[in-house]
């Protein structure tokens, strides 16, 4: 009998496990001191139709989204490292299906080699490669009649 609950739990945690995903930066980048706001960088979305409000999506429509730092006249803000996530507004639970592409949408990468999945997470987009941006581009397909609002959020790290 305790050996049967023993499995029981052991196949729980897997498939938890499985289902989480930790969104901070890898290991080597965690020395890096963490600043709040959006400290010049900002999310837009390219609406593909003019008569769209800009807090709401059309379901299945494509829309690009451009990670960006500001640019002004003598700088350019440029990053290394970057993260890319879509979420429910509200987090009722930390469910894996919370977070399914069903009602999230789902990211498609554009063919510059600037930006592929996490593998460990649903929705979550990284850098392919320590190069400096200014500027990543990705396009996200908004997810089925009913599925509520999102958020993207997003982490960049600029080589100091």
């Amino acid at each position: 009998m305790d050996n049967r609950i023993c499995r029981i739990l052991t196949i729980l945690c897997a498939v938890s496990c499985a289902t989480c995903c930790i969104r901070k930066p890898p290991g080597y980048l965690h020395h890096q001191q963490r600043l709040s706001g959006d400290n010049g960088y900002s999310i837009t979305i390219q609406k593909t139709k003019s008569y769209l409000e800009t807090d709401k999506y059309v379901p299945g429509t494509a829309y690009t989204l451009t990670l960006a730092g500001s640019r002004t006249f003598n700088k350019l803000q440029q990053f290394t490292h970057f993260m890319l996530a879509v979420e429910p507004e509200i987090l009722k639970d930390a469910y894996a299906a919370d977070f399914s592409p069903q009602r999230l949408g789902q990211f498609m990468l554009f063919p510059d080699a600037l930006a592929q999945y996490k593998e460990d997470c649903v929705n979550t987009i990284v850098e392919a490669n320590s190069l400096p941006k200014s500027e990543v581009k990705v396009m996200w397909m908004a997810p089925p009649s009913g599925s509520g609002c999102v958020v993207f959020r997003a982490m960049v790290m600029e080589e100091q």
